[in-house]
């Protein structure tokens, strides 16, 4: 899983984990006072102030307090307990605990709980309570004997803490542990896949160089060519949502790149909504980090779906506008539904960290809180607007770019010849290795091959002087190309370096230039004179 949306997550959770800390800390405290009261009454057995002391001590409290006789029959019980098991004062006195039994523990649970406390002896664990509604809840629990003047047990204080929201901490780190292990499983495939690719796209180079356009064979050719690059955008967006790549932000071509996030998701939206792009006539470009964009509209996209869901005609509208008025001028990418919408009580909690609207295990509360934090990362800022039974819009505010920046892949479409130049090519994929080899020779180069970086390093160091360029792999054992290439910039500065990598790498971080893969060789080419010609 990427680092960026990782220390995002890190930095919520841990407000998140410091403030139940501190509840936990405040439920501990409130129960020391509250049996101090609790026993200071019992010791009077007066009624009156009982009633005054607890609505000022336990009244407002978060946590449930009651308290029961030594048989079990509860007196008392306060606001939360009403409010977080459902049950009214006037339904739970009179009763037992077991009002609360889920059976979702083991009986001798239960039987060890009462013969603590009887023993004259303070219990304390987690179990799982059941509310009036039948519904269950996770709850934190200290019991403890009260006793009289002569030390006879005569009630028993019980404080309750509704651990939901941490129990909802613990899965959402379960699932970002779950996909940062997804993370590194895709980058090890696609690392082998995009070689695999790079492989592919070589051999059609060659066999194009060998044959006439015009043949009926070439029409396939092309046919397999356009095969191999749409599999390698999908490895890359599933890269996209899972791999690990620096901080940076880069030129996008927006509507290109919203409408890949949208065909990666477009199996999990039913058919029945309609899903449709309301874009300027000319592209729009951003700077964004790839990763974090495309996460966030996919986020964005899954709420907007879970909104429409029991609408009779649901729709979904994803749009760009841009707001030029501004001192700077921004592109708004809004995901517009006509689905349920949010209150505006809940509006105000909307970005609040394990906040959501969604129903017990269909959503962690963590995507809206993540969005406005990677906006303010990206000099952004997002904004929500909704009505109830109307629909709701999110719109992700971005800086505005003029233009695109011209790329190679874009400035060239056929293979640019060599002029004798050596190149030191280090790869320890034997097939990509023998392609890149045949087909730099074709374009009029001499080629160095080493297998690993140890043997590239060691055929550096006899030929430095004669090689004018070192392409290698980002990705190799023993000795991986960032280190190789490092040790030949100390040992030959002069000489240039390009790293090939199936991870997408930060160029100005590593201080080498880098060639990500899968590429053609129209590309390579190109990138291989511009590099030779700059030195």
């Amino acid at each position: 899983m990427n680092r960026p949306l990782l220390s995002i997550i890190e930095g919520v959770l841990l407000g998140s984990a410091l403030v139940l800390l501190y509840r936990g800390m405040l439920a501990l405290a409130l129960l020391q006072g509250v049996l101090a009261v609790l026993l200071h009454l019992v010791k009077r057995q007066t009624t009156a102030p009982r009633s005054e002391l607890f609505g000022q001590i336990v009244g407002n409290s978060d946590e449930a307090v009651l308290l029961t006789d030594r048989h079990g029959s509860i007196e008392y019980v306060n606001d939360a307990f009403c409010r977080i098991t459902g049950y009214s004062a006037g339904e739970a006195i009179g009763q037992t605990p077991a009002l609360l039994k889920s059976e979702a523990q083991d009986p001798a649970y239960y039987r060890q709980l009462w013969q603590t406390v009887t023993r004259g002896e303070v219990w304390r664990g987690t179990l799982i309570d059941r509310k009036k509604d039948g519904t269950f809840y996770p709850a934190r629990m200290v019991v403890s004997p009260l006793r009289n003047e002569r030390g006879e047990i005569t009630h028993f204080a019980a404080i309750q803490q509704d651990i939901s929201d941490l129990r909802q901490t613990e899965d959402a780190l379960l699932r970002i542990q779950r996909l940062d292990s997804l993370g590194t499983l895709l980058s090890g495939i696609a690392h082998d896949f995009n070689n695999m690719i790079s492989a592919i796209k070589g051999n059609l180079f060659l066999v194009r160089k060998g044959i006439d356009q015009a043949a009926p064979g070439a029409t396939y050719l092309d046919n397999i060519d356009q095969l191999a690059t749409r599999s390698s955008e999908l490895i890359r967006q599933l890269l996209t949502y899972a791999r690990s790549e620096g901080v940076t932000l880069r030129a996008l071509p927006l509507h290109t790149f919203i409408r890949e996030s949208l065909r990666l998701l477009q199996a999990g939206i039913p058919e029945n909504i309609r899903l449709h792009c309301e874009f300027p006539n000319s592209e729009s470009f951003v700077r964004a980090n790839p990763t974090q964009l495309q996460q966030l509209l996919i986020n964005l996209l899954i709420n907007a779906r879970d909104a429409v869901a029991d609408c009779s005609d649901p729709q979904i509208v994803v749009a760009v506008q841009h707001d030029t008025d501004l001192p700077t001028p921004v592109c708004r990418i809004s995901i517009r539904d006509n689905g349920c919408g949010i209150s505006t009580t809940l509006q105000e909690r909307i970005f609040e960290p394990f906040f959501t609207t969604k129903p017990t295990g269909k959503g962690t509360g963590l995507g809206l809180a993540m969005a406005k934090k990677c906006m303010q990362e990206h000099d952004g800022s997002i904004e929500l607007s909704s009505q109830p039974e109307v629909g709701t819009t999110i719109s992700l505010l971005l800086p505005l770019l003029a233009e695109m920046p011209i790329s190679e892949e874009m400035s060239t479409l056929t293979a640019v010849q060599g002029n004798g130049e050596t190149i030191l090519l280090v790869e320890d994929n034997r097939d990509l290795r023998e392609i890149l080899e045949s087909a730099l020779t074709s374009l009029n180069y001499r080629v160095l091959c080493a297998e690993n970086g140890e043997q590239g390093l060691a055929m550096a160091q006899r030929y430095a002087r004669l090689f004018n360029l070192a392409l290698i792999d980002a990705v190799m054992p023993a000795m991986g190309g960032g280190q190789l290439a490092s040790a030949l910039a100390a040992m030959e500065p002069s000489i240039p370096t390009i790293v090939m990598s199936g991870y997408e790498l930060d160029e100005e971080s590593l201080g080498f230039s880098v060639l990500n893969k899968p590429f053609s060789l129209e590309q390579l080419s190109y990138r291989v004179r511009s590099t030779i010609d700059a030195r």
